[in-house]
């Protein structure tokens, strides 16, 4: 069972979002979309599976984001999160682990694909 947000993500004061990035707003979305994507369509439990729920929760939010607030400041929100990816990257002592394993065979599958012109 998915943990819930704290309700403090969603009251934060937005007073005037002309040059910053509405997160409560966001939060909201991406919280929302989880009631579907997460708790009523439930990957398999495999390995990633919170990758996946956590990967459509994140696009169909910034298309609201997007939507409600224009492309300019959904490819600015975009933005700040790809800098506090990397960033956040670049503190990390372990080795990250690919989210999925690759299957036996993918390479043989993909050269038969591209072989047959798929």
């Amino acid at each position: 069972m998915p943990s819930p947000t704290s309700e403090a993500r969603f009251i934060l004061k937005n007073r005037d979002v002309n040059d910053q990035v509405n997160l409560s707003f966001y939060v909201q979305a991406h919280e929302l979309t989880h009631q579907w994507w997460g708790n009523q369509v439930v990957p398999a439990d495999a390995l990633g599976a919170k990758m996946l729920t956590e990967s459509i929760a994140e696009y169909i939010s910034l298309r609201i984001y997007e939507r409600y607030f224009g492309q300019e400041k959904a490819l600015h929100f975009l933005s700040l999160q790809r800098k506090r990816y990397l960033e956040g990257r670049t503190t990390e002592t372990g080795k990250e682990n690919p989210p999925l394993p690759r299957p036996a065979g993918a390479g043989v599958h993909r050269l038969r694909k591209r072989r047959n012109g798929i």
